[in-house]
């Protein structure tokens, strides 16, 4: 049906965000979906947590770094800087090329997973240990989501207005 269409995308990017010849150097990747703004500090902030966890030795423990740490406004976090340590749930995403190859291993756990969210098909992933489920996040927000009232949200929204 038409919403498989979102994961199909979704994946069709990754594959060819990492397959392109032009970026092959790169290490890794921000997916977001096209209803995000970003902060003037997202570039630093992306480098900082790489940086943070190719020195702390915990880049294997990590799947990557997601860059909302309000998780689409569903909480507040503490106010100071920092990261946060959790497990992903959703959100942009900045992947690295080993774990798009992790995603590649189990494609087929992936792909048939029946869910039309890239990101629920990942969590689906980390719910069976085949890619890790922790992600580090900034406390101070990177991202907002400016698409809450239209698309593939409607519903939720309309339920929340009406209550």
């Amino acid at each position: 049906g038409k919403i498989t269409c979102c994961k199909h995308h979704f994946t069709w990017l990754m594959n060819q965000a990492f397959e392109l010849d032009e970026v092959k150097d790169a290490d890794g990747f921000l997916f977001l979906e096209e209803d995000y703004i970003v902060a003037p500090t997202i570039y630093e902030t992306i480098e900082a947590g790489l940086d943070y966890l190719d020195k702390s030795g915990k880049r294997d423990h990590f799947f990557g770094l997601t860059l909302d740490s309000t998780e689409g406004y569903s909480y507040t976090p503490p106010s100071f800087k920092g990261w946060i340590e959790k497990r992903f749930v959703t959100g942009p995403m900045v992947l690295r090329r080993d774990m798009f190859q992790k995603i590649k291993d189990n494609a087929k756990e992936y792909c048939t997973f029946d869910e039309y969210n890239w990101d629920w098909s990942i969590v689906h992933l980390m719910g069976r240990s085949l890619v890790p489920h922790l992600v580090l996040v900034p406390r101070q927000l990177q991202v907002a989501h400016i698409g809450l009232e239209g698309g593939l949200h409607e519903d939720s929204i309309n339920k929340q207005k009406r209550e």
